[in-house]
């Protein structure tokens, strides 16, 4: 997905039963109005900042990044790995838990965007979201690159492909791939839409985005 980093990212708190977050962590206080943030994967109640080549994570302001998540159970251990500044694939922060972590749903599980599904309404991203790709099986970098780059452009990417809308809307979310899997609102407050006058991003990179208060989920 791509997004620009928002002026103050509220902490999403991680509660654990096999959630996985993406999230922005607030270093400075107070944490609504912090300017200090790291980029963070949570997951099993466990915060992650810690880039695995000791880059810095922390945010860079109005900014866009092009951003991945990636699940695989190597035959030793779930590994989850965060690449936050794409194509730079040397930015990644990755965490290894058991087998047995995630092979049952809880009861909050949903794919959400912009929102936390144990919270609904409470911890919601300030900044802007667009290319949201959704896949079933675990990409190769080379073809997460490729898709990143051009959508569909591979061929596992093709066959794999979950959930597609490159440019989202507050009135369009729908699911681009065909594959029918569309996402809903999860209240009356949903996104507005992106503008130069609400947004200190330049620009929005392969077209128009949604932004503020994003929280729509699967």
């Amino acid at each position: 997905s791509r997004h620009g980093a928002p002026d103050f990212p509220p902490r999403m708190m991680e509660k654990p039963g096999g959630h996985a977050a993406i999230e922005l962590r607030a270093d400075g206080e107070p944490k609504q109005s912090s300017r200090s943030h790291k980029w963070e994967l949570s997951i099993d109640g466990q915060d992650f900042v810690k880039d695995v080549n000791n880059h810095n994570t922390s945010v860079n302001y109005d900014e866009w990044h092009i951003q991945a998540f990636r699940v695989v159970d190597d035959g030793k251990n779930k590994v989850h790995e965060f690449y936050w500044n794409l194509p730079d694939t040397t930015k990644v922060i990755r965490s290894s838990l058991s087998r047995s972590y995630g092979n049952s749903a809880s009861s909050s599980s949903a794919l959400t965007f912009g929102d936390a599904p144990w919270s609904l309404g409470n911890e919601r991203l300030s900044g802007i979201l667009r290319g949201i790709q959704l896949y079933t099986s675990y990409l190769s970098l080379p073809d997460l690159i490729k898709e990143i780059n051009n959508p569909l452009s591979s061929k596992m990417g093709q066959d794999k492909i979950w959930y597609l809308n490159m440019n989202p809307s507050p009135n369009d979310i729908e699911d681009k791939s065909g594959k029918n899997h569309h996402p809903q609102w999860v209240s009356s407050a949903k996104a507005g839409a992106w503008s130069e006058k609400t947004s200190g991003l330049a620009s929005v990179p392969r077209g128009n985005s949604s932004g503020n208060n994003c929280n729509s989920e699967f």
